[in-house]
């Protein structure tokens, strides 16, 4: 079973000055308190970079890398992100 997670494009909203609120097209998806900028951008982020991710690997297939260090890296961050 394959989580959903909430789509993208998520972006970064403005925010009182302890928190960053991360949104999408279905409103809020998180709050930082921290009031972390890199990290904000890191996860709105996200949803691109999983399909990236996949993208890529469908690519490694398509033109037959077997047994990469980047295949491997590719495979754990898309079942960690899908927590698998």
């Amino acid at each position: 079973m394959e989580n959903k997670h909430t789509p993208g494009p998520w972006q970064v909203g403005p925010t009182p000055k302890t928190t960053d609120v991360i949104y999408g097209p279905m409103g809020t998806v998180a709050t930082l308190f921290e009031n972390n900028q890199a990290n904000a951008r890191l996860i709105a982020a996200a949803p691109e970079m999983l399909e990236a991710l996949r993208e890529a690997r469908i690519a490694m297939n398509h033109h037959g890398i077997v047994g990469d260090p980047a295949q491997f890296a590719i495979d754990a961050a898309i079942a960690k992100a899908e927590g698998k």
